[in-house]
């Protein structure tokens, strides 16, 4: 074997694991089933993406799609029963989540990785003051003392745009408004510097002012702190200003993958497509009209076979009731679960 071509294969392992290195998630074929008296609910059926170190990366879909058991799954937090990880592998810093016992969890959630939940109001204990709460949280990570803690605590909410600070520690959280109650639910989980945020529909319920508020305030703390971001929404006007990089979800299944950028300036899979569509943008004149996407979610207890898209799509033909189609690179770093893609596939159907 010559020098070169030593050289080619050293360089060429570098940069593959220079690649590695800088994911510090990578989700594989992650299956998450529910066993109920209906059937079996396939809520994440075969899932697989990666976060780089210090990305936002945005999990879009519409209600009842997975995105929400997709981060339940990654912190084993999925209710058992009825629910149970099947399959898969969750890679957090090279080693395997899902191998882990529920105390080496506890260990990562709320200190390597933490968790904004939708309802703060439900997330945050009524009757403990939101201080101690916070105390609870950084005691359980760290060796500070109770006046340390304490200290840390108040610091933490008037990092995240809280007023009076120790006022508000004192408090309880039915004393607060829904945007501060959202704040705290942030200082908890950014208070023992996750390498991991994952922000479940986190400006759920809030008005688009305070909304507004909580997304400037997490984007500028990301910046800040340099800390990787999974942000699960509905919302795609949310994903083009926050996210570096999405997946659209379907049926408990990923469609497409790519940067937020390449996914609105080409969307490939008519899913995605109709969901652009049917959001109203700047540059619209008065007179467009909207489009809504025809027919109905599928049921994931009894799923179409093939594309899960495919009762809905309007480019569909009889092989996509057949074949499930795999995740195909279309463009650089950018795939789409579509048969469309699959010219040998598609060309004979």
């Amino acid at each position: 074997m010559g020098l070169e071509t030593l050289l080619t294969q050293d360089l060429e392992y570098r940069e593959r694991r220079t690649l590695e290195n800088n994911h510090l998630l990578d989700v594989s074929d992650l299956k998450t089933y529910f066993f109920t008296k209906r059937g079996l609910v396939r809520a994440v059926d075969g899932v697989s993406f990666k976060i780089n170190r210090g990305s936002v990366f945005g999990l879009v879909g519409e209600s009842g799609c997975g995105k929400s058991v997709t981060a339940l799954s990654i912190l084993k937090l999925v209710p058992d029963p009825p629910g149970k990880i099947v399959a898969g592998r969750v890679l957090f810093e090279g080693e395997d989540l899902l191998q882990k016992n529920e105390k080496e969890m506890e260990d990562i959630r709320g200190g390597k990785i933490s968790m904004i939940f939708q309802d703060p109001l439900t997330s945050l204990d009524p009757i403990v003051r939101v201080g101690d709460q916070i105390v609870e949280a950084i005691r359980a990570h760290t060796d500070l003392n109770s006046d340390r803690a304490w200290e840390k605590a108040v610091k933490i909410l008037g990092e995240v745009g809280i007023p009076d600070a120790e006022v508000c520690a004192k408090q309880y959280p039915f004393q607060l408004s829904g945007g501060m109650r959202q704040r705290v639910m942030i200082a908890i989980a950014l208070v023992t510097e996750p390498h991991l945020l994952i922000a479940d529909e986190p400006t759920t319920n809030l008005d688009v002012t305070i909304q507004a508020q909580i997304l400037t305030l997490l984007k500028g703390i990301q910046s800040k702190t340099n800390t990787s971001v999974l942000f699960i929404t509905h919302n795609l006007g949310i994903v083009a200003w926050i996210c570096n990089e999405l997946a659209v979800m379907y049926a408990g299944r990923i469609v497409e993958y790519g940067s937020t950028k390449s996914v609105f300036n080409n969307p490939l899979h008519p899913y995605t497509t109709l969901l652009l569509k049917a959001v109203p943008r700047l540059d619209m004149c008065s007179k467009s009209v909207l489009e809504s996407i025809e027919g109905d979610v599928p049921d994931l207890v009894n799923p179409p076979l093939g594309c899960r898209f495919h009762p809905r799509c309007p480019y569909a033909k009889k092989i996509c009731s057949s074949i499930e189609p795999p995740m195909i690179e279309t463009e650089e770093a950018h795939y789409a679960a579509c048969l469309i893609y699959d010219k040998e596939k598609w060309g004979s159907s």
